[in-house]
């Protein structure tokens, strides 16, 4: 099943070869099996060919980090952030590369930041609204409500910088 989906990936890339979904897919293909440099340089055609693919981005700076070159990845995710400056996905990113490259310490303002976009978004609802433009690049990830202390402390057992500082939050709410 897996060999058929990646024949035909490469076949929609000999029928296409401007596609960027069709770049971003063969990157990803290419990322699952490993070939980080492969994954980059199909993510970069699929980044040229559509600069404000979002999934694409997030790819690069994943790839980047996969080759530990953080510095680079950090420096992809910031430019992102002057972009889409609320993006709760590149925020997470940008503070795990922090906590990686620099230390826990300088990835607090940025989880800070994160966290008081997060607590806006669900209560004005933004996330649950599909008109707003926050729900158009947030609405897929997969954080608690505030309110709801129960499902934030089993998404705190995660024991990630970002979900230690999302308990924190909570509990001085």
């Amino acid at each position: 099943m897996i060999l058929k989906y990646y024949s035909t990936i490469f076949r929609a890339a000999d029928l296409d070869q401007l596609d960027y979904l069709v770049f971003h897919w063969q990157a990803r293909v290419y990322a699952w099996q490993n070939d980080v440099e492969s994954a980059l340089v199909y993510a970069v055609k699929a980044l040229k060919a559509y600069p404000f693919h979002l999934p694409t981005l997030e790819l690069i700076i994943l790839l980047l980090s996969a080759q530990k070159n953080y510095p680079d990845a950090l420096s992809v995710v910031e430019e992102s952030l002057d972009e889409y400056p609320d993006h709760l996905g590149f925020l997470q990113l940008k503070a795990a590369l922090e906590d990686k490259f620099y230390g826990p310490e300088a990835a607090l303002p940025t989880l800070k930041n994160m966290l008081i976009i997060w607590k806006h978004l669900f209560e004005d609802g933004n996330l649950a609204r599909s008109d707003s433009p926050e729900s158009k690049y947030n609405a897929h990830l997969q954080f608690p409500s505030p309110t709801d202390r129960e499902t934030v402390c089993k998404f705190c057992q995660k024991k990630t910088v970002f979900s230690v500082s999302l308990c924190v939050l909570v509990i001085l709410l």
